[in-house]
């Protein structure tokens, strides 16, 4: 695996929140935890509660001042080596500093080259070893360490995401009111004036089982054909077998996603058609053709069972598609910010540049979903294997893996939408998404707006009469 830095796919940076949660009264069988950590609760019934309540403040000492959250986060500046010292000096600071999400940053951070090895502790581990060219055969002379008499919902809770059962909650999935119209009842012009002009969501169906790529993916194919090519997977890189290892071992409360624009380079793009709906009409294209460059518009999607993407809105005020090849997703969707109020649990910033939310997809669902599906601006559905999305400009929107799920996704702005991209390029240039170019986006898009003599809306015409931007 190869580190790089990566640009997000959407235009707002993230920050995670945790909240509580009571995965451990839900009716699905969680393993227990492989240190013995138990949740909060459980102190309160326990025949020592009087002594156990004190093991946190002497096993934590200084640190006991902190909420469990606290002590995650101040934890996260640790380097690996001081991590490993701290965890030898009580079983709370042992079983804290063996948080997986922990190691998993300090290996992204720390590392090149390593080989994914069950969880990401043992991961740094192996990759600390070949760093300094030594070699062990396995972690049996690193047994763990029983934490038995640790109380932590933190600790557990995220244990518990790990192995969260989704036919347990299969009122989460079962609720769906979002349009769905077969490709042979909808033509062009009926997308665009009803859907498309109306911003609002779709389902298509018919489409996407055209491709020869519906009929072919699969981990298999995907081995056989570019298993050398580097990988983008979150902030690494990965061959498709070692992604695959990853996906099947991992115990990661937020898996990491495989979000690739460059597979444009590869025999797979011959595999899928822009459909019809969206072919020639993306002005972005326009300023490919003119200046041999464009924003990031079209990615090759893959990950595991809970893997996805939290409530963000699509980059540069651009609309959306997303066809979905193998698996099924769960989509929740809501309003622009101008015409609703953001999802519940979802909390942006003034400029919407950053955006505070649950620490996962699971958080959200189990802690806020109750609350949306209340709204009645909700739009929600899963969409299954052969069924592509239209997502409009500026909903805000979550999705989630149901299962090992493969899908295209692309961008692009039209006529529909050309004056909220104008205004967003205008407006906040420090957010664009995708764009490293110095050049002006904006200026580029009108040039090859009035080289094409394209229909411009009569207020953005004006605009461009008058030499105002």
């Amino acid at each position: 695996m190869k580190k790089q830095r990566r640009e997000s796919s959407v235009s707002s940076s993230y920050k995670t929140k945790l909240s509580k949660s009571s995965y451990w009264n839900a009716s699905f069988q969680v393993p227990a935890h492989p240190l013995g950590i138990k949740p909060l609760g459980n102190l309160w019934t326990t025949s020592s509660y009087s002594v156990d309540s004190i093991g946190r403040e002497k096993s934590l000492g200084f640190f006991s001042i902190l909420s469990d959250e606290w002590l995650l986060d101040l934890l996260y500046y640790l380097d690996g080596c001081s991590a490993a010292m701290l965890s030898c000096c009580s079983k709370y600071l042992y079983a804290f500093c063996s948080y997986n999400e922990l190691w998993r940053e300090r290996t992204l951070r720390d590392f090149t080259h390593y080989n994914f090895e069950s969880s990401w502790k043992n991961t740094y581990k192996k990759a600390v070893v070949r760093e300094k060219e030594q070699y062990v055969d396995d972690h049996s002379c690193c047994p763990l360490i029983r934490c038995d008499k640790v109380y932590s919902d933190v600790l557990y809770r995220t244990w518990c995401t790990v192995y969260f059962h989704f036919p347990s909650y299969a009122s989460w999935w079962k609720r769906d009111n979002i349009p769905r119209l077969h490709t042979k009842d909808l033509d062009v012009d009926t997308f665009i004036q009803q859907f498309e002009k109306q911003n609002m969501p779709l389902v298509i169906q018919g489409v996407v089982t055209q491709w020869p790529a519906y009929h072919k993916w699969n981990r298999s194919y995907f081995i056989q054909h570019c298993n050398d090519f580097a990988w983008t997977v979150g902030p690494t890189q990965m061959t498709m077998q070692e992604y695959i290892h990853y996906m099947e071992t991992n115990v990661d409360i937020n898996p990491l996603y495989l979000f690739e624009k460059r597979f444009q380079q590869l025999p797979l793009a011959l595999d899928y058609q822009v459909p019809k709906y969206f072919k020639n009409r993306d002005w972005f294209s326009l300023v490919e053709k003119y200046y041999n460059k464009r924003p990031d518009h079209s990615w090759l999607i893959y990950g595991p069972p809970r893997s996805g993407s939290r409530f963000h809105i699509d980059p540069n005020q651009t609309c959306a598609w997303n066809a979905v090849i193998k698996g099924s997703k769960k989509w929740v969707l809501f309003p622009p910010p101008s015409q609703a109020p953001s999802p519940p649990g979802v909390f942006p910033n003034e400029d919407y540049s950053e955006v505070t939310s649950p620490a996962s997809l699971i958080e959200w669902f189990t802690n806020f979903y109750e609350e949306a599906k209340k709204r009645k601006d909700i739009i929600e559905c899963v969409v299954k294997s052969g069924e592509l999305l239209f997502i409009p400009r500026g909903w805000w929107h979550i999705v989630l893996n149901l299962e090992e799920s493969i899908a295209i996704t692309e961008n692009y702005v039209s006529e529909s939408n050309i004056s909220h991209v104008l205004e967003f390029l205008q407006s906040k240039p420090h957010q664009i998404s995708g764009w490293d170019d110095d050049q002006d986006l904006q200026s580029l898009l009108i040039d090859v707006i009035q080289r094409e003599r394209l229909n411009l809306p009569t207020q953005d015409k004006r605009k461009l009469s008058t030499g105002e931007k």
